[in-house]
């Protein structure tokens, strides 16, 4: 029933991705308006991945320590808000870096929460500058000397070059995006007139909220809805009221910016956009609640400071207190929000196999964390197991079934298709991380156990080693397998052959009663290799000699024959350690007794 219900799931995701993506495309074909949003929701998700990318090249560096000491602490968080939005004139844009700091784990995020709400106030310099000298800043002229500057950077081989340059491109392309939004929707700018919806009452309050913030989404710039709202407010069509309102509906339309950001982020990063959006709501309905004393609050205060008389000068007034009344309220709560935040907006399950034995129960004591760590690696090397045979495209039936390998092998037809690099990193990575940490945190009170300990990190690492150097092997094996020329496919199919017959006897080995287990049988599996090995046998050189074989094939066959190599040998030790003799002083004596380099040699070239 679990696999069916994960079955249906997955049907069901399938077809409704399917048709989201029927249906973009179709609105893509039919409206061109629509298809310039689009893209530039496109260019904007593009453009943060890349300004994460480089502020990850700066980690432990100079920006780091810069950060850290900007942001230690929400008063000088939110300073550092105010100041870098001030200097870009972009909430949105300071909000979308605020993420890309989260998700590159420069910040945390109570110190991202308060850059954010710094932010907010820093956004009101932009409303004063519009109201007092009537400047629109117009940051997508930058886009396009940014790209070219930072594309040339991300091609110098200095790291930090190519983090300044991720870092140039990703804001140009920011800078893009919002440009194609902003024509995309140039269409219902152009129709807006304020004029004929200026009504009284709450209703027109919540409506002129909800024209503001459509207002900003559409623009993608609070700065541009607010050079709207005074030059309606400087006209008459509209009272200090409706202006208010419309700035507060500015300020909750710059949280979609965020909330569109933090779809490639991680989970700090939608984190922190939901922060973004309780601020904006609270403060909000705090003064939609208060509107008249609000208002004539700021008239007060407007003619106490000599602003009186200008409309939008007292409308940027109000912005300042608005988002400064925010802050100061929400701020000493950063603690308590993040807790709530990590509740509402867990983060999700870590992929990868998880430890089923290891448990801080089973670390206490050494003799059950001995037992947990020897049936978490056996499932780690059954994992690395069915990896590496679909790596060597060999079913596992086929793999330990009856039938000689070497005849299955030149029977087999058809290619296993695995993506390797998913496969390690759900079934080998994690599962691999968590045995060594519970190695390292075990107490060692005897040699023995230090020993044992040991042996079993060496048999992890080399089930790791294993995985990874079947993957360096694949890509060869893959084109050469089923080679026409039978003088190459044949040494491919042999290596194959070696890998999966040492497969073969470790399976053996773990079958047999543990009081008959001889783990010295695994130095047999390096004998054949020695025996095999084109390369010592000189039967490499005559294939290239006699042009049976081009030197591009025998570069790629030497250079398997050692990943090969590496895998046999791994795999005579893993077999040893977790299905040989349990004790760690006899395994030591079976290393004592086991065949050098030499002996393998000589064993390979058989009596003289």
């Amino acid at each position: 029933m679990m696999r069916l219900g994960r079955t249906s799931y997955r049907y069901a995701t399938t077809a409704a991705a399917t048709a989201a993506v029927a249906a973009l495309a179709f609105a893509l074909v039919v409206d061109a308006s629509f298809a310039e949003i689009a893209a530039g929701v496109a260019i904007f998700l593009f453009g943060m991945r890349a300004i994460e990318t480089g502020f990850a090249a700066f980690a432990g560096g100079a920006l780091e320590t810069l950060l850290k000491r900007s942001t230690r602490g929400p008063w000088r968080s939110i300073v550092f808000g105010v100041v870098t939005t001030s200097i870009t004139q972009s909430s949105g844009l300071v909000s979308v870096i605020t993420i890309s700091f989260l998700s590159a784990g420069l910040i945390d995020l109570a110190a991202g929460i308060g850059v954010v709400f710094g932010a907010n106030l820093g956004t009101t310099s932009g409303a004063w500058l519009i109201a007092a000298f009537g400047l629109k800043v117009d940051i997508a002229a930058w886009a396009m000397p940014m790209l070219a500057l930072g594309l040339v950077l991300t091609m110098h081989p200095a790291r930090a070059a190519k983090g300044a340059g991720n870092i140039l491109a990703g804001m140009g392309f920011l800078f893009l995006a919002i440009s194609f939004m902003k024509e995309g929707f140039e269409v219902f700018h152009d129709g807006i007139d304020l004029s004929a919806i200026d009504t009284h009452g709450l209703q027109a309050v919540l409506l002129f909220v909800a024209f503001g913030a459509l207002a900003t989404v559409i623009m993608q710039s609070s700065h541009a809805t607010l050079l709207l709202i005074l030059t309606a407010l400087a006209s008459g069509q509209i009272g200090a009221e409706g202006a208010i309102a419309l700035a507060i509906g500015a300020n909750i339309g710059t949280t979609v910016t965020a909330a569109i950001g933090s779809l490639s982020a991680n989970v700090d990063g939608k984190r922190l956009a939901a922060a973004h959006l309780f601020f904006n709501l609270v403060t909000g309905g705090i003064v939609i609640a208060t509107l008249g004393p609000t208002v004539r609050a700021v008239a007060w205060l407007a003619a106490r400071l000599g602003l009186g008389g200008d409309p939008t000068l007292e409308l940027a007034l109000f912005h300042t207190l608005f988002n400064g009344l925010g802050v100061l309220l929400l701020t000493p709560l950063i603690p308590r929000m993040v807790p709530v935040l990590q509740r509402l907006l867990p983060a999700p399950p870590e992929p990868g196999l998880k430890p089923r034995f290891l448990t801080p129960a089973t670390e206490a004591f050494p003799e059950t964390l001995r037992r947990a760590l020897r049936q978490e690696l056996i499932r780690l090397y059954d994992n690395a197991v069915e990896i590496m045979a679909h790596g060597l495209h060999l079913h596992r039936h086929v793999l330990f079934g009856p039938e000689p390998l070497e005849t299955a092998v030149e029977k087999q037809t058809d290619l296993i298709v695995i993506d390797l690099d998913s496969q390690y990193a759900e079934r080998v990575e994690t599962l691999s991380a968590a045995i060594l940490g519970a190695i390292v945190r075990a107490r060692k009170t005897t040699p023995e156990e230090a020993e044992l300990l040991r042996s079993y990190r060496e048999a992890c690492l080399g089930i790791v080693a294993c995985v990874k150097e079947t993957k360096h092997l694949r890509p060869d094996l893959t084109l050469y397998a089923r080679h026409d020329n039978a003088d190459i496919r044949a040494p491919y199919n042999a290596l194959r052959c070696l890998i999966g017959n040492a497969l073969r006897a470790i399976g053996q080995l773990r079958a047999e009663p543990a009081e008959h287990r001889d783990t010295l049988e695994m130095e047999a599996l390096r004998v054949r290799f020695a025996q095999a090995d084109p390369v010592a046998s000189g039967e490499l050189d005559t294939l290239l000699r006699e042009g049976r074989i081009t030197p591009r094939m025998g570069m790629s066959l030497m250079n398997d024959l050692r990943y090969t190599r590496s895998i046999v040998w791994a795999l005579g030790d893993i077999g040893r350690i977790l299905f040989g003799e349990a004790e760690a002083t006899h395994s030591a004596a079976e290393r004592a007794l086991g065949l050098s380099d030499a002996d393998i040699s000589r064993l390979a070239r058989g009596p003289q």
